[in-house]
Parts: C-alpha cells; structure tokens; sequence
C-alpha cells in the first residue's frame, strides 16, 4: 500500500513539471501577437506654442581706398517685409523686420517642421527674391537670413588674346558667386578703356541665384596696338550703389609687337638778317616718322623765340610763329621736308606721340645735325 502511494506521487510530480516546461516555453517565445504591427503610422508632428524669429542681415565689403584691406559691413536689415509659411502651407504669415533686423512671428500654433521664408524684392532694397527653407522644432528659434560677401572673375577657359592691329573681338565671361541665402543682383562697370575699345555685356542684371554669370565682349576697332590690364566692379541697383564685388585685375594680350620711330636730318644751314638788323637763323632738313602696327600722329611743336615774321615749313605748308612763340604740325607716319625761317633765340622743335612728349631738340648751327626723337617697340 506505501508503495503504491508512492507512485501516484511520483506521477502527479512529473505531470506538474510537465506543465511547467510547456508553460515556460510559452512564454520565452513570441507569438504574432507579440510582435509590432507593420502598419503602425508615424506620429504627426504636434504643434507647439511660441514665437519664431527671422532675423536678417546684409553684409558686404568695402574698400576705403583703392587696393586697400577690404573692411567687412554687417548691417541689420529694418523695416523689410519678410513671409513665413508653415509646413502645412495652410497661411502665410507677414511680417516686418525691427531695428535689431528680426522679424517676430507668434503664429497660435507653432508646427513643427520645415518653414519656408521668402524675401520678396521691395522699394529701397537691394534684394531679389530669395525663398529659404528651414526647419522648426522648437519654439524661440531663429532662422537667419543673410547677404554675404561675393565674388567676381573672369571664369573664361580661353586665352584673351588680340591678334591683329586691325581689330578684332574678345569674349569673356565674368561669374559672380554669392555664397548668402539672400541674393542681392549686381550691373557691372567697367573702367576707360584705351583708344578704340568698347564693351558691352549681358544681361544687364545678374545675381538672381548663388551663382550666375554675364558674357562681356570687347570690341577693338582699328587701330588698336596696346593690351588692356582691367578690373570689374559688381555693384548694386540701389540709388547709391555699393560695390558688391570687384574681380582680380584681367588682362586681353596682343600677340604682335608694335614699332614707331621719330627723327630728324638736318642738312642745310645759313644765316640771315631781320628788318631791324638783328641776325636771323635759317635750317631745313628732313623729319621722318616710322610706324608699324602703331596707331596714332604725331605733334610737331617749335618754338622760335622771337618775331621777325619767323615760321617753319613742312613740304609745302608753312605756318608763321603765334605770339612770336612757335607753333605746331600734326603728321601722319612718313617723310617730310622741314625748314625753319627766320629764328632767333634758340630755335627748338619737340614732339609728341601718344600723349609721351619727347624733345626738345634745339636746331644746330652746323650743315649736317642730326636727332632721335624717339623709337619704341611695345
């Protein structure tokens, strides 16, 4: 009987663990049930309660000087009108920028998420549209705006180059880069060119991205004989405009040499007398001007230092001393027979070309004298 009591309990034992290890299984494997359900929807972002700041600046560099240290402005922007749309687009809140450059926006809800600012062109501001995208999360954040230092230059593969004498046309063009996110177009200036060369660009306006560009051609007319070193300004359209950029110096090249050359061969000599007995100094030779790939005349002037109906002759036109002075000649490249008659007081001649004055020469008591004025390569 003990032994029989014995296995009934042995079996009510191991049944019970059974239980036990099936109930234990259940519970360390997960079911369907138990996972995550695949179709859950994200959370929408709840809107939160408070102010938004945009808060806008212009900032540029100047130069007090020419190639001076450029000075950095960073000024606030008063008084712009200045949009802000939420995320869900459902309004456009408008406001104005203060005198510390912030715009204040309390909307009754604040959504979270990405704001769009826009900055529409405005009377008495420098800036085109801008549109920034910017994103809220929390309430008292400031969203800045701003202009920003700019480049210019020459992004031009080619080589500027100026073949001929005879003219000819050079394209360049000239890129300008704002790396703010409110953009502010520029007109470009240019400075005097030499003798003979125009330019023209377009389009007349750039600027209304970070980065766009004009085409500015150069045209040479004959004759043309220097190259040309020049900068480009970028300035604004405002009433007093501020450069916004300035480009490194550029250069258009000549692929010729220029030569021109000045002199004269003295080769007769006498003396005579005025009407009121004074000795008188009478000289001719021949005056010779050379040019090749060269533009422009030269300036004779003399000078006879005084009156006794003195005057020089070239070829056959004579010209009498003004205010018993002198007097001048304007000639193109060649040979010329020269005579001045008449002169007293150190007779003199000088000559200009190119705004370059080269002399004086004084004439020579002698038959044979001879000068250089002047012979240049360039």
């Amino acid at each position: 009987m003990k032994k029989k009591n014995m296995l009934i309990g042995s079996a009510i034992v191991s049944l019970a663990c059974g239980f036990a290890l099936i109930d234990g299984c259940k519970k360390n494997v997960p079911t369907a049930a138990d996972a995550p359900s695949l179709n859950q929807a994200t959370p929408t972002p709840q809107p939160i309660s408070g102010p938004l700041e945009v808060y806008v600046t212009d900032n540029y560099v100047t130069y007090p000087t020419p190639g001076s240290t450029p000075v950095l402005n960073s000024l606030p922007v008063t008084g712009l009108a200045v949009q802000a749309i939420p995320p869900s687009k459902s309004v456009t809140y408008t406001k104005t920028t203060q005198p510390d450059g912030k715009a204040y926006f309390l909307p009754s809800q604040l959504e979270v998420g990405n704001w769009q600012i826009v900055i529409n062109p405005q009377a008495g501001y420098p800036f085109a549209k801008s549109v920034i995208t910017a994103p809220v999360t929390a309430e008292y954040e400031t969203i800045p705006i701003a202009s920003a230092p700019s480049t210019l230059f020459n992004s031009s593969t080619s080589p500027q180059v100026l073949t001929s004498s005879l003219g000819g046309t050079v394209v360049s063009t000239f890129t300008y880069n704002q790396p703010g996110n409110l953009l502010v177009p520029i007109q470009l200036s240019f400075p005097t060119l030499p003798t003979n060369w125009t330019v023209a660009y377009g389009p007349t306006s750039i600027g209304f991205a970070g980065s766009d560009y004009a085409s500015v051609t150069f045209i040479a007319k004959p004759c043309v004989d220097h190259a040309v070193t020049y900068s480009v300004n970028g300035s604004d359209f405002e009433p007093t405009p501020v450069v916004r950029a300035i480009s490194a110096p550029c250069s258009i090249t000549k692929s010729y040499t220029s030569n021109a050359s000045c002199s004269y061969s003295q080769s007769n000599y006498n003396t005579g007398f005025c009407s009121d007995g004074y000795l008188t100094l009478n000289m001719s030779g021949t005056l010779t001007f050379t040019s090749s790939n060269a533009c422009g005349n030269i300036t004779v002037y003399w000078v006879s230092g005084d009156c006794c109906q003195n005057s020089m002759q070239i070829n056959t036109t004579s010209q009498n001393a003004q205010d018993c002075s002198g007097g001048s000649f304007s000639l193109a490249p060649g040979s010329y027979s020269l005579s001045v008659i008449n002169a007293r007081y150190q007779p003199h001649m000088y000559v200009v070309f190119q705004g370059t004055t080269y002399g004086p020469y004084y004439f020579q008591p002698a038959t044979v004298a001879n000068t250089t004025f002047f012979n240049v390569s360039f």
